[in-house]
């Protein structure tokens, strides 16, 4: 089993767009394919982008590498 790390932050990045563009079932469809954890992490990132200043991508890494440290 590898990291997937790189695709569950795709479908986290992809579902945080859709819930910022009001599509809750593209957002709802995103979820499908993401585990628990990637829902939390997409909340945060939802979070994160509506305080501004950076994109959703650059934000989605950011939670990815704090999950990471904290292990």
């Amino acid at each position: 089993m590898g990291c997937r790390c790189a695709e569950r932050r795709a479908a986290v990045t992809a579902a945080a767009h859709a819930v910022l563009q009001g599509d809750m079932q593209a957002a709802r469809r995103e979820a499908g394919v993401i585990t628990r954890t990637a829902v939390e992490d997409m909340a945060r990132v939802i979070r994160l982008a509506r305080a501004g200043r950076k994109t959703i991508e650059d934000k989605t890494m950011m939670v990815s590498v704090n999950r990471s440290q904290a292990s």
